[in-house]
C-alpha cells in the first residue's frame, strides 16, 4: 500500500511529472470502477471494483490526487467493510 502523503507534502505526476493537488472523489451513491466491456448494472456485480465507503451524511468518498496539466486521477481503493 503507498503511504498517504502530508497535505503540505509536494507530490509528483507519476504521468507528466507535474505537480498533483491532493483532494478527494465524492458521489452521493455508489462510486465503483467497472471494466470498459461490461454493461453498469441496478446491483453491484462481481466485475466491478468498489472505490470507497459509503456514509449516511457523507455519501461515497475516496482520497485522490488530480493533475491538471494532463487531466490524469490517482486514488487508492478503500474496500467496502
Amino acid at each position: 500500500m503507498v503511504p498517504v502523503p502530508d497535505q503540505r507534502e509536494q507530490i509528483v505526476c507519476l504521468f507528466c511529472g507535474g505537480e498533483m493537488t491532493s483532494g478527494k472523489v465524492l458521489a452521493n451513491q455508489r462510486l465503483h470502477w467497472l471494466p470498459a466491456d461490461k454493461k453498469e448494472r441496478l446491483f453491484v456485480t462481481q466485475d466491478e471494483v468498489p472505490l470507497g465507503q459509503y456514509s449516511i451524511w457523507r455519501g461515497r468518498s475516496i482520497d485522490a490526487h488530480v493533475c491538471m496539466g494532463c487531466k490524469k486521477l490517482v486514488a487508492d481503493l478503500q474496500p467496502y467493510q
